[in-house]
């Protein structure tokens, strides 16, 4: 990618507003002065052993040892940390051949050092032997910029518009008046929740409704299963896919299936081996009260669709067991997409469209192919929205 030359450093420091700061590579010792930053700019908080986990727990780090940055931060000669951008490693796979990524996570820069955005964002899109840039988290603002400098959005369907289906309507309700600083929002909620329900039961007609199907299991062990399904989700022609083998998988997922917070729904072709999985995580929203989760991989053999249908149903009973709140899903490639949106009752349009990416320009192969549409199946286990 190329930046105007007078927004990007020649030297390790930056000139800002007001004083000098310094780019460097990011330690995991700055995570407290990050999450100051992070806080400043109503920014999701991050425990120690989350963001601790997330680079060193990646299974593509060698004996431990991170193949490359965890990110970068802007620091001022004062040792206040203004701006930060972080660099997840992944691995992807289209028509055999491995594609060398990293997921921009977190972009921030303390407002009275805007100036020195651009330096943060050139550092991550000049990285050499790296095959795509992938932004999947972007919100209003820095879409906006990507948009300026050619990152592209994937020739999908809307990345910008969630299905869902709602749970508990009452406390649904309650949500989105809070949301909406609605004064009285309490007195409001039983209305507001018994008219949605109304709303629901008629959209439901013909749709999901919670049910249990025996043929789903529930995956409480990532195992090598997981290994011998991605061999075969791999020798799918002209599909990008991130790896999903074992190793991939328990990075994302085994904490938080520790915590109840991800579930995975299986069936099997033959016994033992999968067939197709969905993988759903909890996603709330504490500033409203809303729990949520969130559909964020789907894979199956031949069209899915009726397993689609079904592992939505127990998800969504599980949900109702669980107290949770509303079903969503997001992304996804047109087939896919159009199979979910005749399931969900609800449709919302998010605050900004969320996945990026960028070709290097050192495989115009690669960068000619993303231009097709079929290619892509685009998710929330992409990038660093699982993290």
């Amino acid at each position: 990618m190329d930046l105007p030359s007078s927004t990007v450093a020649s030297s390790p420091s930056v000139r800002s507003p007001e004083h000098m700061v310094e780019l460097r590579e990011i330690v995991t010792s700055d995570h407290p002065r990050l999450e100051e930053l992070k806080s400043r700019y109503q920014m999701v908080a991050e425990s120690g052993d989350a963001y601790t986990h997330l680079f060193t727990g990646n299974h593509l780090n060698s004996d431990g040892v991170a193949l490359y940055p965890m990110g970068w931060v802007l620091e001022t000669t004062q040792r206040q940390l203004v701006g930060h951008i972080g660099n997840i490693c992944l691995e992807y796979y289209l028509n055999t051949k491995r594609i060398i990524t990293v997921s921009a996570r977190g972009w921030v820069v303390d407002i009275n050092y805007r100036g020195s955005s651009f330096a943060l964002l050139h550092k991550f899109c000049v990285q050499p032997n790296i095959d795509l840039f992938l932004i999947t988290t972007a919100d209003l603002r820095s879409g906006r910029v990507y948009a300026k400098l050619g990152v592209l959005k994937p020739p999908s369907v809307s990345y910008d518009w969630a299905a869902f289906w709602i749970i508990d309507h009452h406390k649904f309700a309650l949500s989105v008046l809070v949301k909406r600083n609605v004064p009285l929002a309490s007195i409001l909620t039983f209305p507001v929740g018994a008219f949605l329900s109304a709303v629901s039961w008629v959209r439901n007609i013909g749709r999901c409704r919670p049910k249990r199907h025996s043929y789903i299991s529930d995956i409480t062990t990532i195992d090598e299963r997981f290994d011998r399904y991605w061999e075969k989700l791999r020798a799918q022609p002209n599909r990008l896919l991130c790896v999903r083998d074992r190793a991939a998988m328990a990075w994302r997922f085994e904490r938080p299936m520790r915590a109840g917070n991800a579930w995975i729904f299986a069936y099997y072709g033959s016994p033992n081996e999968l067939a197709g999985y969905a993988v759903f995580l909890r996603q709330d929203s504490p500033d409203i009260g809303l729990r949520r989760m969130r559909l964020v991989d789907f894979q199956s053999e031949g069209d899915g669709a009726n397993f689609l249908h079904d592992a939505i149903e127990v998800a969504l009973a599980r949900c109702r067991n669980e107290g949770i709140h509303m079903l969503e899903s997001v992304g996804f490639g047109n087939v896919r997409r159009k199979q979910i949106d005749a399931l969900a009752p609800y449709q919302r349009q998010l605050p900004a469209w969320m996945f990026w990416y960028k070709a290097s320009e050192k495989n115009p192969e690669l960068a000619k192919a993303l231009l097709n549409p079929d290619v892509w199946d685009p998710c929330t286990y992409d990038g660093d929205g699982c993290f």
